[in-house]
């Protein structure tokens, strides 16, 4: 009978499945999916859905957490609260397999990576599971890239603009150093270009200037 109540409570305090974790075993479709996810920039409806997966996970939780607090806002309290358990249940699933990856766990890697985190840093958060690795998260974005679903409005057909800018950053100077190793500058090129919406030039076809010469 207890062997039977502790297969019953090992089983109720697993992990489940959530549409917003993805296992990186499955294979590129699970990825390509978590890349549309990605561009489709709309992850508000879904904070939350690791919580609903694990409900007595979050109950306990919950009651770990407890305490006579009481919020002057209730609505930013539980919406707080609920971000922060979303995070909590999301490293859980990457200390179960470090090939589950929830949604939340994958935005802070990009995130850092578009910040520019310090390797080392970077390195300490993934060992403990609350990033990616900076090489998965870079081949992500590489891949996310090539996947681009392009603007989400009506461009402008052969007109483009494009933008390039000369940087130079000085990384891991310091007025002191006691290390053999003093820092760098990085000298680079960015560059980017843009659509240009329709809206701004309604009447304006280029193909047609095109095709009359």
């Amino acid at each position: 009978m207890f062997e039977e109540l502790k297969i019953q409570q090992q089983a109720a305090v697993r992990l489940q499945p959530s549409f917003a974790c993805f296992d990186m075993q499955a294979g590129t479709s699970e990825k390509l999916q978590m890349v549309e996810l990605l561009w489709a920039c709309n992850f508000a409806p879904l904070l939350g859905e690791l919580q609903k997966a694990n409900p007595l996970i979050t109950e306990l939780m919950m009651q770990a957490v407890s305490n006579t607090y009481m919020p002057d806002d209730e609505e930013l309290f539980m919406h707080k609260q609920a971000l922060k358990f979303e995070n909590l249940l999301a490293a859980m699933y990457r200390c179960q397999n470090q090939f589950k990856m929830p949604l939340w766990v994958v935005l802070r890697s990009v995130y850092a990576m578009q910040h520019g985190m310090h390797l080392e840093s970077w390195n300490i958060e993934s060992a403990v599971r609350l990033l990616a690795s900076h090489r998965w998260t870079k081949d992500l974005i590489a891949l996310a890239t090539k996947h681009s679903p392009g603007a989400p409005f009506h461009s402008l057909a052969f007109v483009t603009a494009a933008v390039f800018d000369n940087f130079t950053v000085k990384i891991d100077y310091k007025s002191l150093h006691d290390l053999d190793h003093h820092g760098y500058r990085l000298d680079m090129t960015n560059w980017g270009s843009l659509t240009i919406p329709a809206t701004t030039a309604p009447d304006l076809n280029i193909g047609a200037v095109i095709g009359s010469e």
